[in-house]
């Protein structure tokens, strides 16, 4: 015997099923532009953070005198500091050579700087990039760091990693998800009004109930012809 659906159900099943698949794509549509914003919008932060960390003063005066790789130098008390207070996870002043004077892991002050994208900043270019370093895959933010003559003494970059990225983006997607469900909901609420009203107007029957009365009325009609003629 066939499965019959209750025309209630059988609407609430279509609508939702077609409201699932559009917020479903829907949702996908905005966590691939959102992910795309906030890359772009953290991009531009940490180029503008490291643009201003090289400007500093104290920056400038450890780049201009003898480096101090030590892991407790006052320069790295106050960059680690900042880096606090700014929220982001690496600040890191290198000198020419790409060897680091703060880190916020002090073992790995003194060490090249990692990545392989500091060149640039290096010969004198502001500039994001997206590369992966001792802390793992990062967005991060060049700056160079220039004397009282213009010269390049070193550079500074700024930078979050994807983890943390994705932190904010589940933040953002929770709230996203909330309103999703609530639609749901009152899409679902929608539908069950909307089969009570049609229900009502085909005089509470369901649709198997109407096909069998159409077909009980045509055998009748076909019998009143038959004993017509007879």
């Amino acid at each position: 015997m066939a499965l019959r659906l209750r025309l209630n159900t059988l609407i609430s099943l279509l609508v939702a099923i077609m409201v699932v698949l559009a917020l479903a794509l829907a949702l996908w549509l905005f966590n691939v532009q959102l992910q795309d914003t906030l890359e772009e919008g953290q991009a531009s932060r940490v180029t503008n953070l490291a643009q201003s960390v090289a400007a500093r003063d104290d920056v400038q005066r450890a780049l201009a005198g003898p480096a101090d790789f030590s892991a407790d130098n006052s320069l790295q008390r106050e960059i680690d500091g900042l880096r606090q207070r700014l929220g982001v996870d690496f600040i890191v002043v290198m000198n020419p050579r790409a060897l680091r004077l703060t880190h916020p892991q002090p073992t790995l002050i003194g060490q090249a700087f990692r990545g392989d994208d500091e060149g640039r900043a290096l010969a004198g270019e502001t500039y994001a990039s997206r590369a992966d370093g001792s802390l793992g895959s990062s967005i991060r933010g060049f700056a160079p760091v220039l004397d009282d003559e213009g010269a390049v003494i070193g550079a500074v970059s700024v930078g979050v990693t994807l983890a943390s990225l994705g932190e904010l983006l589940r933040a953002h997607q929770r709230g996203v998800v909330f309103g999703v469900l609530a639609l749901m909901l009152v899409t679902a609420l929608g539908a069950h009004l909307l089969a009570r009203y049609i229900k009502r107007v085909l005089l509470g029957l369901e649709p198997y109930e109407i096909t069998r009365l159409v077909e009980e009325r045509q055998a009748m009609l076909a019998s009143v012809r038959e004993g017509v003629l007879a």
